[in-house]
């Protein structure tokens, strides 16, 4: 028989992870073309392996699951 401590949620549930990329730029040119070109490979790659993490991924999947909490309640 396996004890279930009655204070922990046993559903798994699905978390946010914040995630922060620190840079910095000579030019505006650069920090168009890393956000242009760069950060959305950065952003793919985040939330291909979001699930596998047992996370959210981009913001927008965050607010659709927030609000599917709200109509199942």
């Amino acid at each position: 028989m396996e004890k279930v401590n009655k204070n922990v949620d046993s559903e798994r549930g699905l978390v946010g992870m914040p995630v922060a990329i620190y840079t910095h730029f000579d030019t505006m040119e650069q920090k168009l073309l890393f956000e242009a070109v760069v950060l959305p490979d950065i952003r793919d790659v985040l939330n291909k392996y979001a699930p596998a993490l047992g996370c959210l991924g981009v913001s927008e999947d965050i607010e659709r699951f927030e609000s599917e909490d709200k109509k199942n309640d």
